[in-house]
């Protein structure tokens, strides 16, 4: 499960997890662009980010134990996510830029997709857990994200440049591009089927799923069933070349390297989840200059963006800072 679906859910759920002492929940904290920020936004904020740290701490075997610091920690940091979010959702306004019904309706659609179920299905569940109120929480939560995302995008995305230069140096730095013979690399065709987390929940279902391909059933049929990569699922798992170097998972590669044809892993575990993967074949491909400069743009791109969106959000909350009133 992503963490923006693990945020969403968390909202949906309101489930309190840091009590702040004794405080008036409708009271107004603070104001954004004349925007009221209520103290019960705040709590809700930081039961969102210590129920999703707890979550990431049980996946990795560990239980979260904050000290008094580390809540008044958590406290402002909620505080400051919620300004720093108004201050993005303001800018959006003042720059016209919008989510379509139609895009909401993708997002659902995408995230039901990754949990194998219909909208309906997922609507009752989140009805179910957090009410009617949960339900609207999560969307409009939901189109705040994508509101944030389209922001990101147009004022930081699609501002970072990469030149051919860069390009360039980076293939020769790894004796590619066009001075250099194009590489051929192992790998195979696959499928896969994949669950996100480790935690117990996820290992069950993971195993549940091996018994199923041990009983003989059909590997895509389960992998439509189970899988939780909404790309992948719905075309019975099979997944891009997965290359014999450093672009895979470590365990993903130590696992299948040895496997025939035909042959099916066992539960391969991994930083982002559990995996089972069908060999379909063994092959390899070229990487031809389009390839490799394509690759190679996105490579900078990824390297770049953090730096290029902390300067951005920063610039932000400096300029915004007349917007901001703490009551």
């Amino acid at each position: 499960m992503s963490k923006l679906l693990k945020k969403l859910l968390m909202v949906a759920l309101a489930v309190p997890t840091l009590a702040m002492a004794q405080v008036n929940l409708d009271k107004v904290v603070a104001t954004v662009a004349g925007e009221p920020v209520t103290a019960q936004e705040v709590q809700e904020q930081i039961s969102i980010n210590v129920a999703v740290a707890a979550q990431e701490a049980e996946a990795n075997g560990k239980k979260l134990n904050l000290t008094e610091a580390q809540k008044n920690d958590v406290k402002q940091s909620a505080f400051n996510e919620i300004i720093s979010n108004r201050l993005m959702l303001n800018k959006a306004k003042n720059l016209n830029i919008g989510v379509s019904d139609n895009d909401a309706t993708q997002a659902l659609n995408n995230i039901a997709q990754s949990q194998n179920i219909s909208v309906e299905q997922f609507k009752q569940n989140v009805i179910k857990q957090g009410g009617e109120k949960g339900w609207a929480a999560l969307n409009r939560d939901l189109r705040m994200d994508l509101i944030k995302n389209a922001l990101i995008k147009h004022e930081v995305e699609d501002k970072v440049k990469v030149s051919s230069d860069e390009v360039d140096a980076f293939l020769a730095e790894r004796k590619l591009g066009k001075n250099n013979p194009i590489p051929k690399t192992k790998g195979v065709l696959a499928s896969d089927i994949f669950v996100a987390g480790t935690d117990k929940k996820a290992k069950d279902k993971i195993t549940a799923a091996k018994a199923r391909l041990d009983a003989n059933e059909a590997f895509d049929a389960v992998a439509r069933s189970t899988s939780e990569n909404p790309e992948t699922a719905q075309n019975g798992g099979k997944v891009p070349f997965i290359a014999f170097d450093n672009s895979a998972d470590p365990a993903i590669t130590k696992a299948i390297e040895g496997l025939a044809d035909g042959a099916t892993s066992s539960i391969i575990t991994t930083k982002n989840g559990l995996h089972i993967i069908k060999v379909e074949k063994k092959t390899e491909i070229e990487f031809g200059l389009d390839e490799q400069v394509k690759n190679a743009k996105a490579a900078l791109m990824e390297q770049k963006m953090p730096e290029a969106y902390n300067t951005w959000l920063k610039n932000l909350m400096e300029s915004g800072q007349s917007l901001v009133v703490i009551k």
